[in-house]
């Protein structure tokens, strides 16, 4: 009798797993709202045929060295202005950052959206896509936020959930609306991907991502930390609705001095020993000059290395 109730209970708790992973809403953990905000904190810029865009997971603030609760890691200033140093050297127009931290118990720097904005001279959009929460620290809470930096205006912003498996992993599709000076439109989509999702969950989430895109009017750019290499079919969604995803890099970096790499070819060092940030453009509307990751000078100061593109409209 015992093992047979015993066998009942893990058939059942098998089934609702089995359920639980095969829906195509996952279920909420959390009734918190998600936090989103944005600034136009300077006059938006002229949409130059060429623009410059990067994206970048910036480990909340804490360098590649340091986990965000080692002894002395703080988030500090002087790592944020590096940060910003970094982005400044690209000449970016557009940058997409994940695991941005708003009011994180462990960071000096409390906004690290805006104190980025003020200091690249930038507008800025922030989305919060879950709460911190550490198995290690319990105690420990702040926001886990995508955040797009941009030279143009922002006219309007939407974030919108496309996972929730538990309270400190949810996530979100960060969509900002941008018009420059001579009154052109782009699109800009930010997203992180969830590592702890199933193969599933990951599908459900990338379908969402397709939906999410094919829904903006006008030429578009996806970028973000997908948890996936640039070759997995996973991102055929995206790129049969007319995306191109940026080409990856065999160990290259942005150097003016060098010229720009290219290579379409990749088994670079950035996690799990690949890459997984990318770029896509909307190939109707873009064509790509450049792509590479962001000078060696700065790989420390993430666990990621940023990928840039130069991308030019037709």
């Amino acid at each position: 009798m015992k093992t047979t109730l015993k066998f009942f209970r893990v058939t059942l708790f098998g089934l609702l797993s089995l359920m639980q992973s095969c829906t195509t809403s996952p279920i909420s953990y959390s009734n918190e709202d998600l936090y989103t905000n944005f600034d136009n904190l300077v006059p938006s810029a002229e949409m130059k045929n060429e623009i410059a865009i990067l994206t970048w997971n910036i480990q909340f603030g804490f360098a590649d060295s340091l986990e965000i609760f080692d002894a002395g890691a703080r988030g500090a200033h002087e790592h944020l202005d590096n940060l910003c140093e970094a982005i400044k050297s690209m000449d970016s127009a557009i940058v997409g950052l994940q695991e941005l931290a708003i009011n994180l118990d462990e960071s000096i720097v409390q906004d690290q959206a805006r104190y980025l904005a003020d200091c690249l001279n930038m507008n800025y959009a922030v989305g919060q896509y879950s709460s911190y929460h550490n198995g290690k620290e319990p105690f420990v809470r702040g926001v886990k936020c995508l955040t797009i930096l941009t030279k143009y205006e922002i006219l309007t912003i939407s974030n919108i959930e496309i996972y929730s498996n538990q309270p400190d992993d949810r996530r979100t599709v960060l969509v900002a609306n941008l018009i420059d000076s001579n009154n052109r439109s782009l699109n800009v989509l930010n997203m992180h991907i969830s590592r702890k999702s199933s193969s599933i969950d990951l599908e459900n989430q990338l379908d969402a991502c397709t939906f999410i895109y094919s829904e903006q009017k006008g030429p578009s750019v996806f970028l973000g930390d997908f948890n996936i290499s640039y070759y997995s079919k996973c991102l055929d969604g995206l790129l049969n609705s007319g995306l191109f995803v940026l080409g990856e890099f065999e160990d290259e970096e942005c150097n003016y001095g060098r010229g720009w790499c290219g290579s379409t070819t990749s088994k670079c060092n950035n996690y799990l020993g690949v890459l997984i940030d990318h770029i896509l453009v909307y190939t109707s509307a873009f064509e790509v000059n450049s792509h590479c990751l962001i000078d060696s000078v700065y790989w420390s100061l993430s666990d990621h290395k940023g990928v840039v593109g130069k991308i030019e409209l037709r």
